[in-house]
């Protein structure tokens, strides 16, 4: 389990924004919730309803002890950090919010709303995992995809023994994920996974409806159907991991349609592996999927 505090004092010390001493810290200004506009590039999408309802009462009773964070925008200002409260201020009614507000880039801004996100303890592994790409792709001044091409050719290295520093970015990516309280190779093992699980479950783990271990267990169902069925078993019935094991061994031993058992797991490795694709690769693969879908217009 990741410290979040050591977690967010190591982000922090990587945020020359962060690093004003108290005493040239600006004092925050009241100003109207009207004129704020949510950042459209949040990166975080999904809000605990019983944590806001909590964040609510306690902003009823004691107020919003810390200032969200904004930069000027449209002769209004845009939320950088702070979007709970945002939406908690909304749903109370709040006229007026206290404010810190800062002249920031783009890259800055995005850089903030990720650190904020990644001190959060509620923060699902989907979020997590996104979160952690994302600053990892601004670090490296390239994209998520990109990263995740660089993170396997890392595996792929590490398990072949072979020199990490012949990828380029694999210094850097190795000290932000230290200072996130990771081990690369672990990290890459363990959580990237996630997003490439199906997009039902994916969409479950990341609305907090499922524990990662019991999703990556209902993914191991061969059949996308009873795939479904078991989701909104475990949901429904907070089935424990081990009935959800229990009952994934029992539907994969169940005869299934060989043909069917193919074409998804075809389906499966391309998506797995389209990120990862040279051009060569990619060009006989596009190749090959047009030879399909011209078969199948036929059939």
């Amino acid at each position: 389990m990741v410290d979040r505090s050591k977690l967010f004092q190591n982000l922090a010390a990587r945020q020359t924004w962060l690093d004003e001493e108290p005493s040239e810290a600006p004092e925050p200004n009241e100003v109207p919730l009207a004129t704020i506009k949510p950042n459209p590039h949040q990166p975080r999408r999904y809000f605990d309803p019983e944590a806001l309802a909590n964040l609510q009462t306690s902003i009823s009773e004691h107020g919003i002890l810390e200032p969200l964070l904004v930069r000027p925008h449209n002769k209004g200002y845009e939320l950088v950090a702070g979007e709970r409260r945002y939406q908690a201020a909304k749903a109370l009614g709040l006229k007026t919010v206290p404010v810190i507000i800062r002249e920031l880039s783009n890259q800055e801004t995005l850089k903030i709303a990720l650190t904020e996100n990644l001190q959060r303890e509620d923060l699902n592994p989907v979020e997590e995992t996104q979160s952690i790409l994302e600053l990892l792709a601004l670090e490296l001044v390239t994209n998520t995809d990109e990263v995740r091409s660089r993170l396997n050719k890392m595996k792929h290295a590490h398990d072949r023994a072979q020199d990490l520093n012949t990828i380029e970015g694999a210094g850097q990516i190795d000290q932000l994920l230290i200072g996130l309280g990771y081990q690369w190779p672990s990290w890459v093992k363990n959580r990237l996974p996630v997003l490439n699980l199906p997009p039902i479950i994916l969409e479950a783990l990341a609305q907090g409806q499922l524990k990662y271990t019991a999703a990556i267990a209902i993914a191991k169902v061969n059949d996308e159907t009873a795939m479904q069925t078991l989701l909104d078993q475990a949901i429904a019935e907070s089935l424990s991991v081990a009935q959800i094991r229990d009952r994934v061994r029992g539907l994969n031993a169940q005869p299934q349609d060989e043909f069917k058992v193919r074409c998804d797991r075809v389906f499966k490795k391309i998506r797995s592996a389209e990120a990862n694709l040279n051009t060569k690769q990619r060009q006989k693969l596009d190749s090959l999927l047009a030879q399909l879908d011209q078969l199948l217009d036929g059939a």
